[in-house]
């Protein structure tokens, strides 16, 4: 069935456009399946021919399981529980990628008390360096 829907974008493609290579979204199971197909016949569906990617739930929850990886023993469970923004049953399952939502929700949360440090961080420096000219613009502190 997935080698016939592509054969049937193909065509679909070809029609309307016959230069623009084909596109087809599919969610990680299907994905998986397509890959197979683009391997096995690189002629007919090969990496210039067509273009097969994961949707966008797919590819969220695929970089949240990168950043399990990242966030792994670095204390963020502790930090996040200290803080009162989940309990620790709650971290740990944000943290291993059991719930999409939680997880975005979590890391909105994060890079938000990440930015307030940053801005406090910088009008701390900025009332104790009285010097202007050694006084680092908020562009080259960020860099």
């Amino acid at each position: 069935m997935i080698k016939h829907g592509m054969d049937v974008i193909k065509q679909a493609m070809q029609y309307k456009n016959p230069f623009q290579t084909p596109v087809s979204t599919l969610d990680q199971p299907l994905y998986a399946i397509a890959k197979q197909i683009h391997w096995l016949l690189p002629e007919e569906y090969g990496e210039r021919k067509y273009f097969i990617m994961m949707g966008g739930l797919h590819i969220e929850m695929a970089f949240f399981n990168v950043l399990v990886d990242w966030l792994y023993d670095s204390g963020w469970i502790t930090a996040i529980t200290t803080a009162g923004v989940a309990t620790a049953g709650r971290a740990d399952g944000i943290q291993n990628g059991a719930s999409t939502s939680r997880g975005q929700w979590a890391h909105q949360v994060m890079v938000a008390d990440l930015y307030i440090l940053k801005c406090k961080a910088y009008k701390e420096y900025t009332e104790r360096v009285t010097d202007s000219a050694e006084k680092l613009a908020v562009v080259r502190y960020d860099g």
